[in-house]
Formats: structure tokens, C-alpha cells, sequence
């Protein structure tokens, strides 16, 4: 496999990385939001307080939506890179955006039923 190969897979990793960041930092965003009347801040009437719950909750499920999507086009990338898959399949970076996407529906129905 040529070097430049190698930096291409190298780079699809990072990226697949960045996406899973970003949606992680959006995923602790969405719980903040949901529980902020939790830490004692004052949001109004309980009915405000659900709305924030169901937001932050959206949030989540945004942030989890990215963590797939970016595993989704990680794996598009990896098979246009190298279309003879002559390299083992680095399956910790896909699984850690396919848990973080599981994760991210059980924080969410956390958040609007708890």
C-alpha cells in the first residue's frame, strides 16, 4: 500500500474522531440544557421546565445523529480510499459512533422521563 494511501485512511480516521467529538460536546450540551432547572436555576413554571427537557433532549439526539453520520461517511471514504480492502477495518472508532449513537437515545429518554 502506497504512503499516501496510508495518510488517506489516516485522515478518514481523524475525521471520523472529529465527528465524534463534536458530538459528544453537543450531546453534553443537550443534557445541560435538560437539566438546568435541576441545579436550582430558575426557568419558570414547570411547563417551561419540560420544554427545556424536550430540548436538550432534541439536542442529543442531534449529537447522536452526528456520531452516526460520521461513521456512515467514514465508512463511504474508507471504501472509495482503498476499494480493494487490503487493510484490516479499524472497528474501535466505528463502534465508539455506533455506542455514542445508542447512548445517545437512552440519554434523551433520560432527560424527558426522569
Amino acid at each position: 500500500m502506497s504512503d499516501r494511501r496510508i495518510a488517506d485512511h489516516l485522515a478518514n480516521e481523524r475525521t471520523l474522531l472529529a465527528w465524534i467529538r463534536t458530538s459528544l460536546a453537543l450531546m453534553a450540551f443537550g443534557v445541560a440544557i435538560g437539566r438546568i432547572s435541576a441545579i436550582g436555576v430558575d426557568v419558570g413554571s414547570d411547563a417551561d421546565a419540560m420544554r427545556a427537557q424536550i430540548v436538550g433532549a432534541a439536542i442529543v439526539l442531534i449529537g447522536g445523529a452526528f456520531s452516526l453520520a460520521g461513521a456512515r461517511r467514514a465508512q463511504a471514504f474508507r471504501r472509495r480510499i482503498d476499494p480493494d480492502n487490503d487493510i484490516p477495518v479499524g472497528v474501535a472508532p466505528l463502534m465508539t459512533a455506533v455506542v455514542s449513537g445508542l447512548v445517545s437515545l437512552a440519554v434523551a429518554g433520560w432527560l424527558i422521563f426522569a
